[in-house]
């Protein structure tokens, strides 16, 4: 199968995870989650998760 769209049911802590690791790796990726505020602590959650990326990708690639 050849996946394009991912759709994550839930945005707690595993679940942003995971949908930040596929869209990290090119897939488009939707999260649900009944309650919006949950939603806007994914946002966060995420964005701190691609500063973390980020640092670590830095410091892979200058050794």
């Amino acid at each position: 199968m050849n996946y394009q769209h991912i759709t994550i049911a839930g945005s707690g802590v595993l679940g942003s995870q995971i949908a930040f690791q596929a869209a990290f790796f090119g897939f488009h990726v939707s999260v649900y989650d009944i309650n919006e505020e949950a939603i806007e602590a994914a946002k966060t959650r995420m964005a701190s998760l691609q500063t973390i990326y980020a640092e670590s990708c830095a410091r892979a690639f200058s050794d």
